[in-house]
């Protein structure tokens, strides 16, 4: 079966990121037939559309919507003949080739896969805290997992397609009939934490997830400030528990207290370890997270 593709990016204050992806885009073999920008910064850049004149580039100026409304914003704009929509985080570059063995995936799969990732090669294998994280049911190796406590473990590097229970939500497709009845819940704020968690559990009620192997990205986040590490410890907590009340169906909130204790524990093994004195904020951070959800 054939498919069209719609591109939806949010972004804000990163021109050299956006770009960085465009141009990995342009090169691609198969291309999309929309790519639809949401720009959150104050200043507009609009130009983006003159530097990438070969893309089918809309652009929208959004100041300060952050990630959540900027992607609906986006889905309300895909056009009528579109049957596929990717949603893409700036600091994503497509591999070579990605795209076209994405669109061959969606060619034969099931019609209850409501949505496929693309495959972050350069993301992190478990790591060696995998027994504190089993102990705090805080992840497992397996991959694409989502446990009891809330937490969920990460869908890549994927050594085959699979299906998965929960999906990244900055390189993935989805079928266009899925945001008829869903759409990304916009009590996340700012540029967002386990939004894309939320929205696959949602999804997952009635579809299937899957990760494509041969379907390549990579992911290069820009490094953290220690004041944003504090701020994304608490935030990691707060928001997982919003996610585990909205979801109460599928978790054990007790749980979800002692997987919290896991974090802060992990944290502060790997400031030791280390010698990262990041690593300390970011747990002072978790702890003021479980403080405000108590």
């Amino acid at each position: 079966m054939f498919h069209r593709a719609a591109f939806i990016i949010p972004t804000m204050n990163r021109k050299q990121d956006l770009d960085r992806f465009l141009d990995s885009v342009s090169r691609q073999t198969v291309l999309p037939s929309q790519i639809i920008i949401v720009d959150g910064s104050q200043i507009s850049d609009d130009a983006v559309v003159k530097r990438h004149p070969a893309l089918p580039v809309e652009y929208i100026h959004a100041p300060q919507k952050g990630l959540t409304v900027s992607r609906n914003i986006g889905i309300a704009r895909v056009r009528a003949e579109i049957d596929l929509v990717a949603m893409f985080d700036d600091d994503i570059v497509m591999c070579p080739g990605a795209m076209e063995k994405m669109m061959a995936y969606w060619a034969t799969a099931p019609a209850d896969v409501g949505g496929a990732g693309f495959n972050i090669t350069n993301d992190k294998p478990p790591s060696r805290f995998v027994a504190i994280k089993k102990l705090f049911m805080t992840g497992t190796r397996e991959r694409g997992a989502v446990l009891r406590s809330g937490f969920n473990t990460s869908v890549a590097p994927a050594a085959e397609t699979k299906i998965v229970g929960w999906m990244f939500g900055g390189a993935t497709v989805w079928r266009k009939i899925v945001f008829e009845k869903y759409r990304y819940d916009e009590w996340f704020g700012g540029y967002g934490f386990a939004e894309d968690f939320e929205f696959s559990l949602s999804v997952g009620k009635a579809y299937r997830l899957a990760v494509v192997a041969d379907a390549p990205v990579l992911h290069l986040q820009a490094t953290v400030s220690r004041i944003r590490r504090f701020a994304f410890g608490r935030q990691e907590i707060v928001y997982r528990h919003y996610v585990v009340v909205k979801h109460r169906y599928r978790f054990n909130i007790y749980w979800f207290y002692w997987a919290c204790v896991g974090v802060v524990l992990e944290n502060v093994v790997r400031g030791i370890i280390g010698l990262r004195w990041d690593y300390f904020v970011t747990a002072a951070g978790n702890i003021a997270g479980i403080v405000a959800v108590l």
